[in-house]
Parts: C-alpha cells; structure tokens; sequence
C-alpha cells in the first residue's frame, strides 16, 4: 500500500454512501460494458450491482485504496455533506 497515494478509512467511504455518496465512474464503467456485451437489462442489473457494492461498503473494515479521480470525488462529497 505504499505506492497507494489517495487511502480512506473505512468510516468515511461508509458514512458517505450512507448519505447518498455514489460512485458514478464505477457506475458508468459497469454500464458502458454490461452495454456492450448486448445487455438488454442494463438499468435493472445496475441497481443490483449498486445493491451489491453498498453492502460490501458497509461491511467493510479495510482501508480503501482509491485512484485520483475516485479520490477527488469523494472528498467533494464529504465536504458539501459536512456543513
């Protein structure tokens, strides 16, 4: 984890989802690819695959280790969110 530059505790990825934190460009990558293999379904399947990642959030008790982008978004989110 020493090359990781951006790492959140498990508290704060937890918080913000539960306050409606959504990780968009992991959300529309899945899209984009249940899209091209011909999914016909691909919003039902979404809400499921989000589903699915919420829970893992809050079970989770690892640090999480996030790329730039993924970083930059939750920090805006927990920034509007702590006023």
């Amino acid at each position: 984890m020493k090359d990781v530059k951006h790492i959140e505790s498990p508290e704060t990825i937890t918080i913000a989802v539960r306050n409606g934190f959504k990780p968009e460009q992991m959300l529309k990558a899945t899209k984009d690819m249940l899209e091209g293999q011909g999914e016909k379904i691909p919003d039902e399947i979404m809400e499921i695959v989000f589903e699915s990642w919420k829970t893992i959030v809050d079970k989770s008790e690892t640090p999480w280790a996030l790329c730039e982008d993924c970083y930059k978004s939750i920090q805006i989110f927990v920034k509007k969110h702590e006023s």
